[in-house]
């Protein structure tokens, strides 16, 4: 009888953990307080960077954050260098901020720039 009672504990027990790693960042991301404060300081930035860009976006996808930054058509990009490793620097904290704050961080933080015609400018991955 121990031995029953035993292994089904272990069974539970071992039912919660996986459920506990499960645990799905863009489900977490969504409708979180974070997401809301970003979105905030997105819909602020729009403002202080029109004529550059016509929209500025962040949110999850999957297993990813992804900034999304679009170059207006009258912005001329073509003189435009983005530093990847100074860009990709700041990943690591994003990371340990979203966990902080969700429980969960993001495996992957990617920045895409595109033209006004909607093709990739630069790309970005961490």
């Amino acid at each position: 009888m121990k031995k029953l009672v035993s292994l089904l504990l272990v069974a539970v027990m071992s039912l919660s953990l996986m459920a506990c790693g499960d645990k799905n960042f863009a489900d977490s991301y969504k409708g979180s307080a974070y997401e809301s404060s970003l979105n905030e300081q997105f819909s602020s930035m729009k403002d202080m960077f029109e004529g550059l860009y016509t929209d500025i976006s962040v949110g999850a996808e999957g297993d990813s954050l992804v900034y999304k930054y679009y170059y207006d058509a009258a912005f001329d990009n073509s003189d435009v260098v983005i530093d990847e490793n100074d860009l990709l620097s700041t990943v690591d904290d994003v990371k340990k901020e979203i966990e902080a704050s969700i429980g969960v961080a993001p495996k992957t933080v990617k920045f895409v720039y595109y033209n006004a015609d909607g093709s990739v400018f630069f790309e970005a991955e961490k």
